[in-house]
C-alpha cells in the first residue's frame, strides 16, 4: 500500500531546523515522523488537480483579488503554472492572483505545513516597488479578497533586494536581506534556482515558522500568529500561494509555481 510520507523538502526543513542548522530561529518542536504528505498537486500541463489527496480537498482554483484592470493570469510554462497580476494605476490595496486549496478546515488545536517550490519571479525593482511570492493561509474562498484575514510566509522584494517575510505575525520578523549571491540565483535570467517557501501553523501553540530555502541556503523564523490563535480566530478555510504586487502602479509581477504541497500530522489510529 503506498503511504505518503513528509516531503523530501520538507524533511530537510524540519531536520535543519531540529538541529540548529537554520539562520534567523528554529522551527518548532514537531519531529519530521509526525507529519505526512496528505496534498501534493505538481501543475503538469498547467493542471489544479492532486495526485496525493487524503484529505479529500478537491482540485486548486484560480483566484484573484477582484480589483478591476489587474489582469490576473495562468498559464502554463516550462511544466509549471505561471501566475501573473497587475496593480492598476490609483489602486490603494495589493493586487494578486493565486491558486488555492478550499474549503479547508484547520481551526483552534490544528496544526499543519505548506510547502511550494517557484522558479523565475519577475516584476518592478523599482525603488519604491514593493511585491512578494506568498504561501498563505486565510478565511474566505477562492477570490483572494484584500479584506480577508490571513498570515503568510512571502519572498519579499523591495527594490533590488529580496527577503523572507510573514505578514500576520507578531512579533515581525524583521529578517535581513538575502546576500547578494543568492538573490541573484534567483533572479537571474539564464537558468535561475528555483527556491522553496515552507509555512508550518500551529494553532496548538498559536505559532508559526516560516523558511525559505534557495539551494543549500536556509533561513527561518518562527513568531506568533496574530489572529489564527490556539484558542481564539476564525478557522483557517484557504490556503495556497499568489503572485502579490503591493507597490508598483502600472507595474505587472508574476511567478511560475512548480508544486505545491500540505503535510498534516499521521493519524493516532
Amino acid at each position: 500500500m503506498f503511504r505518503p510520507t513528509l516531503s523530501a523538502h520538507g524533511a530537510k526543513i524540519l531536520l535543519a531546523g531540529l538541529a540548529g542548522l537554520m539562520t534567523g530561529g528554529s522551527l518548532p518542536a514537531q519531529p519530521a515522523a509526525q507529519l505526512q504528505l496528505a496534498y501534493l498537486v505538481n501543475f503538469h500541463n498547467g493542471s489544479l488537480a492532486p495526485s496525493v489527496d487524503r484529505h479529500n480537498f478537491g482540485a486548486m482554483a484560480k483566484g484573484h483579488s477582484e480589483i478591476a484592470n489587474s489582469n490576473p493570469a495562468w498559464t502554463e510554462q516550462g511544466g509549471a503554472l505561471q501566475m501573473a497580476i497587475t496593480q492598476p494605476e490609483g489602486a490603494s490595496v495589493p493586487a494578486s492572483a493565486g491558486v488555492w486549496t478550499t474549503p479547508v478546515n484547520f481551526g483552534q488545536g490544528s496544526k499543519f505545513l505548506l510547502e511550494a517550490t517557484f522558479v523565475r519571479p519577475d516584476g518592478p525593482h523599482k525603488a519604491d516597488d514593493l511585491w512578494a511570492v506568498a504561501l498563505s493561509v486565510r478565511t474566505g474562498g477562492a477570490q483572494d479578497l484584500p479584506t480577508l484575514t490571513r498570515a503568510a510566509a512571502t519572498l519579499q522584494v523591495r527594490a533590488d533586494k529580496a527577503r523572507l517575510n510573514a505578514p500576520g505575525v507578531t512579533p515581525p520578523l524583521n529578517m535581513a536581506n538575502l546576500d547578494s549571491a543568492t538573490y541573484n540565483r534567483i533572479f537571474r535570467g539564464n537558468g535561475p534556482t528555483q527556491f522553496t517557501l515552507t509555512f508550518m501553523v500551529d494553532r496548538t501553540t498559536g505559532n508559526a515558522t516560516a523558511s525559505l530555502k534557495v539551494g543549500d541556503v536556509v533561513v527561518s523564523k518562527q513568531s506568533g500568529l496574530t489572529v489564527f490563535k490556539a484558542t481564539s480566530g476564525d478557522p483557517i478555510t484557504t490556503v495556497g500561494a499568489a503572485i502579490v504586487l503591493s507597490r508598483g502602479a502600472g507595474e505587472r509581477a508574476s511567478v511560475r509555481i512548480r508544486e505545491f504541497r500540505i503535510l498534516t500530522p499521521k493519524s493516532s489510529s
